[in-house]
Formats: C-alpha cells, sequence, structure tokens
C-alpha cells in the first residue's frame, strides 16, 4: 500500500503536494484575484455561503476583464488545485490515524474525508462557471446549490484541519510518551 508507515514514496508525494500546493496558494491564486478600485474582492469560493444578491454585485464589481479572470481561476487553477490539496489530506490523515492507532481502526475512513471535500469543491466550481455565464440572469436556485457546496466544503476542510491539527499534536506527544519510556 502506498501510504504504509514508513513509506518513503508516500512522504516523497507528501512533499511534492506541499510544495504544490504552496505554488497555488502563493502564486497562482494571487495572480487571477480580482479587484475592484484596487480593492481585493471575495471571491464566491472563498465563502461559506452568499444568496444571488451578492453573487451579482460580485460580478458586477468584477468588471468584464474581472469576470474573465474568474473564469480562468475557477474553470482552470480551482478544478487542478483539489487533485493537490485532496490527495495531501488524505495522505496526511492517513499517516496520522496509522500513527496513533497501530491497530486496525475505523477511523481510518476518516482519511477519506478530502475525498468528499473535493467533490463538493467541484460541484461548487461548476455552478460558479453556470453563474458566470448566466450573469446578469443569474438563477436563484443556481446561486443557493453553488452557496450549499461551499459551505459542506468549508465545514469540511475545517473538519479535516482540526483532524490534521489535533492528530498531528497527539501524534507528537505518543511520540515523546515511547521516547521517555525508551530512556528508562
Amino acid at each position: 500500500m502506498l501510504i504504509q508507515k514508513g513509506n518513503i514514496f508516500s512522504w516523497k508525494l507528501i512533499i511534492f503536494l506541499v510544495v504544490m500546493s504552496g505554488i497555488f496558494n502563493f502564486y497562482l491564486f494571487p495572480k487571477y484575484a480580482v479587484k475592484y478600485n484596487d480593492e481585493k474582492l471575495i471571491p464566491l469560493d472563498l465563502r461559506s455561503s452568499y444568496n444571488c444578491e451578492e453573487v451579482v454585485e460580485l460580478f458586477s464589481k468584477m468588471g468584464i476583464e474581472g469576470r474573465r479572470n474568474y473564469q480562468i481561476s475557477a474553470g482552470i487553477v480551482d478544478m487542478i488545485y483539489p487533485v493537490i490539496y485532496g490527495p495531501l489530506l488524505v495522505l496526511l490523515l492517513s499517516k496520522i490515524i496509522d500513527h496513533i492507532f497501530k491497530r486496525k481502526s475505523y477511523l481510518k475512513y476518516l482519511a477519506l474525508l478530502p475525498l468528499l471535500a473535493m467533490l463538493f469543491d467541484y460541484s461548487e466550481n461548476m455552478h460558479i462557471l453556470k453563474m458566470l455565464a448566466e450573469y446578469p440572469d443569474i438563477k436563484e436556485s443556481t446561486a443557493f446549490r453553488s452557496s450549499v457546496f461551499s459551505g459542506f466544503k468549508w465545514y469540511l476542510v475545517s473538519l479535516i484541519m482540526v483532524l490534521v491539527i489535533a492528530g498531528t499534536f497527539i501524534s507528537l506527544v505518543k511520540f515523546l510518551i515511547i521516547k521517555e519510556k525508551d530512556k528508562k
């Protein structure tokens, strides 16, 4: 299995995915960030909820060039990004769960939560692209569904981050306890 403890391939893949995630977060997303009078606008995919009026207002502020950039961001960049963060989070959670629970545990299935977040992210992106195509006549039902997908994505990502942080802390404590016992 690729994610077994000690497997050098999985650590190399994790490092590669961290570097790629950094490229997306610190270069690509800022490059395609939409501005209005030198003020950065908060795109829909960074919000946990919104309504049709907020979408129309945002798209209006973006202007033609901004909407074109957002189409590139949502249609290309943000369609690739889940393929980076999804496997990264699956690998990290798998490593953490394996380290904490040496025996087989049903908690290993928590490592699949990032795949569900990816599904919500793709659904959100497709709805954003649809609303960009419909603008200025955006349907309330499309905006509602998009907002629901955004909310589910962010709730899952938040839960996943809590699991990674808590799991890392527990793993570190467990490592220090084992190391202390080995000294005796």
